[in-house]
């Protein structure tokens, strides 16, 4: 395929070329021009494109120039351009020049067949198909010279102009309305008479392949084809074989470089080993030497701030391009400042508020500068430091603004108070949640200094991986410093408990009453609750309390169980009290009409109890016929 993107050059080379050239060329009739430096773009003004199919591919012009022309291979190789109304109106009159060089691999027995244009796309050969061509034919018997169906003329004088092969020439034909002319380089070498104008049609323009008639291809190289819709005059003629626009062809190269780069400094070092990609190149014409001309390899420590590779691109033409890539190194690295361990310091005298102190800044170190220390907060050296707590920070900054810090604490202690206390030693406060089913959790901690974890001695509260209740545990510990000094701290352990009780109602119950009775005196199991960490409360929050009289109709008793860190669960259950006489009522509507065993009681008078408990064994007859038994105490 061809590469397309020489088009974005071509248009910025024409610019100027048409500011020239544009007023003669529009005045005399250009429709179409194609320079076929590998691509089909139409440089008319008329946007008369085309588009390639089979075998064409960019070859060298008659300057030398890679890419200046187009190659076709005479079995396959055209280029289709769509119908327009620019091409559509050669219509009295018709200019056609264009450069040509044949191959003879796909002619035979002496033919050569120059066929640059046809605007027909179909085999049969009618007034208006192909409105025109441009086709001279050569053979070792005869020649002809064809520019539509209707005109296909003798040159009776061939043999003095006889096309070679792997030679350019220059070819023009020219319809004027009255003759047909044909020029040869520098030369007109056949005219005929023809007074007849070409019919309009629709179909696309052919360059390189004629359709109509038998199928013909062109087979060679083509350049600087142009269609006009005037007659040209000899002069004009030979102006046109004389033009040398394109003897140096500005070559177009698309040329880019590697994005630029930027890193960070390796680890410890001041620089950074950077690999980059070569300048690519998009260039497939003739030769292209690539080489780099500035900065270091890739691969290379490249030193911190901006640094620039440089690539050179140069053609066959001389044509010369350049492009760049820069490679930022920054430095990311802070210094290293460290600070010294705490200090403790005793004032022995009862008269002063403090102890003065006199300390040497921090050490500092970078990796690529000198770096600027400050103290940031605290007191300076060989000040009066007081009774308490003083914490000194400081703060270094290189050269590429990189910061760090690092402080430690002064402790200034009354001789007659030897315990220093500071939370921050400790590790901080933790809340967790209890384990499932477990009043508590497995808490593990450990000091923000990993020192600490052997130096402080646990004396109170409870030590890490162990089993903490829900709740907070305080853990106290404490370490010995030189001279009898006590260090002291404390952090809080929180469980949280959010596990709900769980809380168990008796099933609801249904109470029957004589008729009489308007209400029950009724016992009920009081609910069971159980909780992880324990009940706190019990409480009835609806309903009546077990022992109650309970009134005919349901009653619905609600219990709610509470635990010791406020969850809180509630069930309820129904107890109804229900008239016998609705029940009767009931069951007589719904008794059906059948035959019963009659009813047989048996009783055994002055009944004794020995204890209080009652065995009753009751005896149904075996019917479904809604009996009924109530008991009575």
């Amino acid at each position: 395929m061809i590469n397309n993107r020489k088009k974005v050059y071509r248009i910025r080379f024409t610019i100027l070329f048409f500011m020239v050239f544009s007023t003669a060329l529009w005045s005399q009739g250009l429709v179409a021009y194609y320079p076929f430096d590998n691509s089909t773009a139409d440089f008319s003004g008329f946007n008369n494109d085309g588009k390639f199919y089979g075998g064409v591919k960019a070859t060298s012009d008659r300057f030398g120039n890679p890419c200046g022309a187009l190659h076709f291979d005479g079995k396959s190789g055209y280029i289709e351009v769509p119908s327009s109304n620019s091409l559509k109106t050669p219509i009295k009159n018709i200019t056609v020049t264009c450069w040509f060089k044949l191959d003879s691999t796909y002619f035979t027995k002496g033919n050569r067949w120059l066929t640059l244009i046809c605007k027909g796309n179909t085999f049969e050969e009618t007034y208006k198909n192909p409105q025109y061509r441009v086709q001279f034919y050569q053979s070792s018997l005869q020649s002809t010279v064809s520019i539509n169906t209707d005109f296909t003329e003798y040159d009776t004088n061939y043999v003095q102009n006889k096309f070679s092969f792997g030679q350019w020439y220059f070819y023009a034909l020219v319809y004027d309305g009255k003759m047909v002319s044909a020029f040869l380089n520098d030369r007109k070498i056949w005219t005929f008479k023809y007074e007849k104008t070409f019919s309009a049609n629709d179909a696309p323009m052919n360059i390189g392949r004629d359709i109509p008639g038998d199928l013909e291809y062109f087979c060679g190289a083509l350049d600087d084809l142009r269609i006009y819709n005037t007659a040209f005059t000899e002069t004009e003629i030979l102006a046109r074989f004389k033009e040398d626009s394109y003897a140096v062809l500005n070559d177009t190269v698309a040329f880019a470089c590697a994005e630029n780069i930027e890193v960070g400094n390796d680890p410890g070092e001041c620089y950074a080993k950077v690999n980059f990609n070569k300048a690519s190149v998009d260039y497939n014409c003739g030769n292209l030497g690539i080489k780099q001309i500035s900065g270091l390899p890739t691969g290379s420590k490249f030193p911190m701030g901006v640094s620039s590779i440089v690539y050179e691109a140069k053609s066959k033409n001389g044509v010369t391009k350049t492009c760049k890539t820069n490679i930022t190194v920054t430095d990311h690295e802070p210094p290293v400042i460290n600070c010294k361990q705490d200090t403790f310091l005793i004032n022995d005298d009862p008269n002063k508020k403090g102890v003065v102190y006199t300390y040497t800044m921090p050490i500092v170190k970078d990796n690529c500068s000198h770096s600027q220390i400050i103290m940031q907060d605290g007191l300076s050296s060989g000040s009066l430091f007081p009774e308490g707590k003083t914490v000194l920070k400081f703060v270094a900054t290189d050269e590429a603004n990189n910061i760090s810090e690092c402080s430690y604490t002064v402790y200034v202690v009354n001789s007659h108070n030897k315990l220093i206390y500071d939370a921050s030693f400790c590790p901080p406060d933790i809340i967790k949640e209890s384990t499932p089913i477990r009043c508590g959790t497995m808490v593990n901690y450990s000091f923000p200094n990993k020192k600490d974890n052997d130096a402080f001695k646990l004396i109170e509260g409870i030590g890490s991986g162990n089993f903490f209740p829900c709740g907070t545990t305080r853990n106290r510990f404490q370490k010995t410093l030189p001279s009898n000094l006590v260090q002291e701290c404390s952090f809080l352990v929180t469980v949280k408990e959010s596990e709900l009780p769980v809380l168990s109602c008796p099933n609801d119950t249904v109470i029957y009453c004589t008729n009489s009775e308007t209400s029950v005196l009724y016992t009920y199991e009081t609910p069971e609750a159980y909780d992880n960490c324990g009940i706190d409360s019990l409480q009835l929050i609806q309903g009546l309390s077990s022992g109650s009289v309970f009134p005919l109709g349901t009653t619905t008793i609600r219990y709610r169980a509470t635990d010791r860190s406020g969850n809180a669960a509630e069930c309820s259950f129904r107890v109804t009290v229900s008239s016998l006489n609705k029940i009767s009522t009931d069951t007589h509507e719904k008794t059906p009409t059948k035959t019963y065993l009659p009813d047989k009681v048996s009783y055994t008078p002055d009944l004794k109890f020995n204890r209080c408990e009652l065995t009753l064994l009751l005896y149904d007859d075996g019917q479904e016929d809604n009996d009924t038994v109530s008991v009575f105490f």
